[in-house]
C-alpha cells in the first residue's frame, strides 16, 4: 500500500507535473521496479525512465503498511541513475 505526504501529494498539482501527465500509478511503479534505486540511503531513492528524456526520481520510506512517498521529480534522463551507480 502506498501512501502520500501532504508535500507529495500537492506535487501533482504543479504544472510541469501535469504537462508530463505523471499520475500516483506511474510514482508507484517506479518504486516497484525501479531503473536504479539507492538503498544506502534512507529515505530511499528510486529512478525509472518516463520517457527518452526524462526520469522520474521519487522519494520515499518503507513503513509498517508499506511505502510513504516523500516526494517525486522529473530530472534529465541519466543525471541521477549515473550518480546513484558511482556511489553504490
Amino acid at each position: 500500500m502506498f501512501e502520500y505526504t501532504i508535500h507529495a501529494r500537492n506535487k501533482f498539482r504543479r504544472k510541469k507535473i501535469r504537462e508530463l501527465r505523471i499520475k500516483a500509478k506511474i510514482v508507484e511503479n517506479v518504486v516497484i521496479k525501479p531503473d536504479v534505486i539507492d538503498e544506502d540511503r534512507y529515505p530511499r531513492i528510486a529512478v525509472a525512465a518516463i520517457s527518452k528524456n526524462l526520469s522520474l526520481v521519487v522519494v520515499f520510506r518503507e513503513v509498517e503498511k508499506g511505502c510513504r512517498i516523500i516526494t517525486f521529480f522529473p530530472a534529465e534522463r541519466g543525471r541521477y541513475e549515473s550518480k546513484i551507480l558511482q556511489e553504490g
